[in-house]
């Protein structure tokens, strides 16, 4: 299965890694804004997930569709 530009439109929640790659913060910082109120997030069990269109809607701008492409793995075989 390969990935489209496409398959990004789909994804509705991203982690706090996501999120903080996204703003370019660090993950404590996106914890403060979801306890602010800032950027809409929810627990499921110990992890965060965190809304997508909040996120663009504190940035103003969609996420570019190339952010969700698999990134090529670097490890030695």
């Amino acid at each position: 299965m390969s990935y489209t530009p496409a398959d990004s439109d789909r994804i509705y929640l991203l982690n706090v890694k996501e999120c903080a790659d996204i703003l370019r913060i660090r993950r404590a910082k996106v914890y403060d804004l979801i306890a602010l109120g800032s950027i809409k997030g929810f627990k499921i069990g110990s992890d965060f997930r965190i809304h997508r269109s909040s996120v663009e809607s504190l940035i103003g701008a969609k996420i570019p569709a190339d952010f969700f492409a698999p990134k090529a793995s670097n490890r030695k075989k």
